[in-house]
């Protein structure tokens, strides 16, 4: 389901690009729309049963919103300038392997034959 969404997301930011829309202002609106979404569901859904806010979940959720988020939107809208929708989806299937083999280079994972 995860894959179909990145599937059809890449067509819809595709033909939005197509119109003379920047890349990284849709990467923003993205993010505008992605953060009033989630807090007012976790404001609503995840109250009383929240950790205590301290400095290193911040930090976390820094790097994570940082480096994850907004480095893999950007490359992938401005991939789509370069590289069809098609040949995007396809890269979005390997994403699996390439951590993957990550993590056996790394030594989280175990490769056995």
């Amino acid at each position: 389901m995860t894959k179909l969404c990145l599937a059809v997301s890449s067509v819809l930011l595709l033909s939005v690009l197509s119109t003379g829309i920047s890349a990284l202002v849709v990467v923003v609106y993205e993010h505008v729309v992605a953060t009033c979404v989630l807090s007012s569901l976790a404001f609503f859904l995840e109250r009383g049963r929240r950790p205590p806010f301290i400095s290193q979940i911040l930090c976390y959720s820094f790097f994570l919103g940082f480096l994850l988020v907004a480095v893999f939107q950007s490359l992938r809208i401005l991939g789509l300038q370069y590289v069809a929708a098609t040949y995007q989806s396809v890269a979005l299937n390997l994403m699996a392997v390439v951590v993957f083999v990550i993590a056996v280079l790394f030594g989280q994972e175990n490769l056995k034959f």
